[in-house]
């Protein structure tokens, strides 16, 4: 997808978050400072600030001469990017000040690097000539983000309001007065993060008291009464199943009201969290509780870790010739390892963390009942995955529930562990699995989050949520955005008329479905792209036509990838797309100046295969055409179109097909008296449908 000529654009739209890092005052200090030194200085400063952003899986776009250019979102997109971009931020301004005094120290000057990062629509991709060319990103967004940087102060993070509606759970930050930015009528209002929050709150979605939990009645009641033989002494594993935003985290949520009302107050619930940067960290689910255990800060320095580890150690009254061996296993795990601690073989050191954790559940659990949760899961690394695996089995004698919330992602360690659970603890395991909600209970939490909601509005939302709670929610939030849903003291409630048809999809979940499309290679996700614009649906041989080669294999790596079905048997060719909201952001993916020719050639492709059963397929052909800019093709199909909906009394269908038609005759030039025919044709549809 693109242009030919010496200078050439080739990329994708994406919504990505873009930081911005540079050391403040450098010109003054370059000029103080032998150039010699001045290279070495800053190129010891550049591993100090790429570090980080590697470390969270962004992309270091362009190295400035005193400052760092970074993509969170492109090329691989992640549903947490804005997060994961706070983070190296704050990373490298703390990872920095020990090195910002050496330089000090060495030639006399401050050394402070300052970051500023904002979220948005940008285009991607490699830009330039046949000369040079660079992967980098185009937009608004992008000034933005530089903006940030240059009004941030030396030693701080400072943010967008658009990166802050991402992450303002997450971390601490200090609201600052707006500042002014080149175009924009008014002030920018811009965050300076302090910290991460010491428990903060991932859930998505629209936030609403008073939304009840529908459709998940069942499934609630099984978890309370896991609880309650919980409080009499059996112990139980519990795994929640479900697609991304289905209601695992608000079930848990559920569950964990009901511990706080029914056990005692000295009965723990254990909550830890998988997250998608540290999914090759060993024990990352299992490294805030160990932290917990030794009372060990974030900013504990080497030394002081390991003296709290060596006394809680100590307080567990291990005998002596255990000592050595847990203390490296502690130390391992809190990456925080001393020259003179013990080498330890990688078998021996996997079994003092196994046993070391099973004498703490079994401490734990002798005390009160407990419930241990693990969230995410599906990122979890695998040594989590076998530690937790090896603590399981204490369900069988202890009054433990774990509960482990998961997606079903082929092939991931957690669900390795969940058939493992099931093989294994027999009537002790229990799995939810958390399909789609049905259509009642979809109108049900819509009525309860939006009042007055139009029903053309009302069914455009269900329509695009598909019985996914999140993806309803997220909808929601876009009509809040574009103010056409309004917060009122009473909760959100419908405004007025606006166009929901022109919704695009929200950043948060745009990275959702994006970072599911990049695990893709790069031609299925070409073929993702073409088979968007066919539609909802499609068949090979169109796909076919239009990718100019042989499908198969990426027809089949999307079904087994659960991005799209088989419609019928899979010898038949016809596909759908597995949730409407996946084929909006691919096809949102797609850039829109080369839209047109794909369409073009999706119509011209459908009209070779209808042979003499145009009629049929008249409403697409009249979509691509008119979506390919062709439209005299656009008007005769909608047209035709039309008359076949009027034939079967579907008149709305037909008004709107008229309508493409009349649009499209305004758009391209024709005969005379085309628009007065086709007017003298709706007028007769709107009489027929006042008379039905």
């Amino acid at each position: 997808m693109s242009t030919s000529g010496r200078a050439h654009v080739d990329g994708q739209r994406r919504v990505i978050t873009i930081l911005f890092c540079d050391v403040a005052g450098s010109t003054a200090m370059a000029e103080r400072i032998d150039p010699e030194d001045w290279a070495e200085v800053m190129n010891e400063a550049f591993g100090h600030m790429t570090a980080p952003i590697e470390r969270f899986g962004g992309t270091v776009a362009r190295l400035m001469g005193d400052g760092v250019l970074a993509f969170f979102g492109a090329p691989t997109a992640h549903e947490d990017d804005p997060e994961r971009a706070v983070l190296a931020g704050l990373a490298i301004i703390e990872g920095i000040e020990g090195f910002g005094a050496w330089v000090k120290q060495q030639f006399g000057v401050e050394f402070k690097v300052r970051v500023g990062i904002n979220t948005g629509p940008a285009v991607v991709g490699d830009i330039g000539g046949h000369v040079a060319s660079e992967y980098t990103a185009m937009g608004d967004a992008v000034n933005m983000a530089a903006r940030m940087e240059q009004t941030a102060k030396p030693g701080t993070l400072q943010v967008s309001d658009r990166t802050w509606a991402h992450v303002a759970p997450l971390f601490d930050a200090e609201e600052l007065s707006g500042i002014e930015v080149k175009g924009r009528d008014e002030r920018v209002t811009v965050y300076r993060v302090i910290a991460p929050k010491p428990r903060s709150d991932r859930r998505r979605g629209v936030r609403v008291a008073s939304a009840p939990l529908v459709g998940r009645d069942d499934d609630r009641n099984l978890l309370r009464s896991v609880v309650d033989r919980a409080l009499l002494g059996a112990g139980r594993v519990v795994c929640l199943v479900g697609d991304a935003g289905t209601g695992k985290s608000r079930l848990l949520e559920e569950m964990h009201a009901h511990w706080a009302s029914a056990a005692p107050t000295d009965a723990p619930w254990i909550a830890s969290r998988g997250v998608s940067y540290d999914t090759t960290r060993p024990y990352a689910l299992f490294v805030h509780r160990i932290k917990q255990m030794f009372e060990v800060q974030e900013d504990d320095a080497g030394h002081v870790l390991r003296a709290k580890v060596a006394r809680g150690l100590e307080a567990m009254a291990l005998t002596s010739d255990r000592v050595p061996l847990c203390t490296a296993a502690a130390q391992s795990i809190l990456a925080a390892r001393a020259a003179d601690t013990p080498q330890v073989p990688a078998a021996s050191l996997q079994r003092e963390v196994h046993d070391v954790m099973t004498e703490v559940w079994r401490s734990m659990a002798s005390q009160a009942p407990c419930v241990a949760v693990f969230d995410d899961l599906h990122w979890a690394d695998s040594a989590s995955i076998d530690l937790l695996m090896h603590l399981v089995q204490l369900t069988r004698e202890l009054p433990i529930v774990v509960v482990a919330a998961l997606r079903p992602v082929h092939g991931s360690y957690a669900v390795s562990l969940r058939d493992r659970c099931r093989e294994r603890l027999g009537d002790r395991f229990e799995q939810i699995d958390l399909a789609p909600l049905a259509h009642r209970d979809s109108v049900a939490l819509l009525d309860a989050l939006v009042g007055g909601l139009p029903d053309e509005t009302r069914a455009f939302i269900l329509e695009k949520a598909e019985g996914n709670p999140l993806y309803l929610e997220e909808v929601v939030r876009a009509l809040v955005d574009r103010g056409a849903v309004v917060r009122e003291s009473t909760g959100l409630r419908w405004s007025g008329a606006v166009n929901t048809h022109d919704l695009v999809i929200s950043e948060s979940l745009n990275g959702l479905l994006s970072s599911r499309i990049d695990q893709l290679d790069r031609p299925t996700r070409e073929c993702l792209q073409f088979a968007s614009v066919i539609g909802r649906q499609f068949e090979s041989d169109v796909l076919q036509q239009i990718a100019e080669r042989d499908v198969s294999r990426d027809v089949r790596a999307l079904c087994d990838a659960e991005v799209v079905d088989a419609i019928d048997a899979p010898s038949d060719g016809r596909w759908a797309f597995r949730h409407l909201m996946m084929r909006d952001a691919a096809y949102g993916s797609i850039l829109r100046r080369s839209r047109p020719l794909v369409h073009r050639r999706v119509g011209e492709a459908i009209e070779r295969r209808a042979g003499n059963e145009l009629d049929a397929h008249a409403h697409r052909l009249a979509h691509h055409f008119f979506e390919a800019a062709d439209y005299p093709r656009a008007a005769a199909y909608a047209e035709r179109a039309a008359h076949a909906a009027a034939v079967i009394f579907a008149n709305r269908e037909a008004l709107r097909l008229v309508d493409m038609a009349i649009d499209a005759h305004k758009r391209g030039e024709f005969e005379p008296g085309g628009i007065d025919r086709l007017a003298d044709f709706r007028a007769g549809l709107q009489r027929a449908s006042v008379g039905a």
